[in-house]
């Protein structure tokens, strides 16, 4: 086996396309970096030489860096790898992968730490959109197909998981919908569905607002952060926005609607809200309710 001149090795390492650098035990600051390190961080090497590594790293603390050091320094670890963002001169992160390798030399373990770090960047940026459009697929098994807001089971969970804190809800009840399936088709109910749907999310477009489909007629928006007096408004900007709502083939088709405003602790409660609407018989186009969801509850037009 031939000997390789050390200088020769040296050349290598400076002209290596990765991130090469030597940190010191224990205080990790570097001791030596080669060119393409340099140029990553855009600082020369008088400037980097004696810095702690975890300078440019702003995701990884002193204590994080300080025990991995403590692991490659003793017997536990004699590599790892470290996925970080790295910041350069001007300011700019770049997700780098680092991995840390112990110094040994004739078998005994130096007090110098290898490290070779490469971009990552673009493997990361595809990681995330996978992971974007996993939650995208999950999210659309919670859809119901014809209104596109989340189905009644996504909504109950929710309800149950406040354990029983008092939840704002609106809930739409479409009164004529089942006449305009029969006069236009469903084709046009479904439509109207869809739309309302749309502008329910128009009028309710905070993250925490939880728009949902209950049944064949009825659109609900839970509001869990909000007053009660904010659901009213909510109420009636959906009922103006409804009024807008006209069809060109069909100039003559309007909706006639009741809102329900109500708060309410348990599925049960939602419920008999919901029920409660349905058997409201309306003349008008719309009409918004408060109802109380007790044994004794009232009902109110406002």
């Amino acid at each position: 086996m031939t000997d390789i001149n050390p200088e020769i090795m040296l050349q290598v390492i400076e002209q290596s396309e990765d991130l090469l650098l030597l940190l010191s035990l224990p205080d990790g600051n570097i001791e030596y970096i080669n060119a393409a390190a340099c140029l990553t961080l855009g600082y020369t090497p008088q400037a980097l030489k004696g810095q702690a590594f975890n300078t440019f790293l702003p995701e990884l603390s002193a204590p994080e860096l300080e025990s991995i050091l403590s692991g490659l320094a003793s017997d536990t670890l004699s590599s790892t790898l470290v996925v970080t963002p790295v910041r350069d001169g001007l300011g700019t992160d770049r997700d780098t992968e680092f991995r840390l390798q112990c110094v040994m030399l004739n078998g005994e373990r130096q007090p110098l730490v290898a490290v070779q770090g490469r971009d990552v960047s673009e493997r990361v940026a595809i990681t995330d959109e996978v992971h974007s459009l996993l939650a995208d697929a999950q999210i659309e098994t919670q859809l119901d197909p014809i209104s596109r807001l989340f189905q009644l089971k996504y909504l109950l969970e929710v309800i149950q998981a406040q354990g029983g804190a008092p939840l704002p809800v609106l809930i739409l009840d479409i009164k004529n919908l089942p006449q305009i399936n029969t006069d236009y088709g469903h084709d046009i109910g479904d439509r109207i569905l869809l739309h309302a749907g749309q502008i329910l999310k128009r009028c309710a477009p905070l993250e925490t607002d939880i728009c949902s489909r209950y049944s064949g007629r009825r659109l609900v928006v839970l509001m869990p952060t909000s007053p009660i007096h904010r659901v009213k408004d909510v109420a009636e900007r959906l009922s103006r926005g409804l009024a807008r709502l006209t069809y060109e083939q069909y100039p003559e088709l309007r909706i006639m609607a009741a809102l329900g405003v109500s708060v309410v602790r348990q599925v049960a409660e939602f419920h008999q809200v919901a029920q409660e609407l349905r058997a409201l018989s309306t003349d008008a186009h719309y009409e918004i309710h408060l109802i109380k969801p007790k044994a004794d509850h009232q009902t109110t037009s406002v």
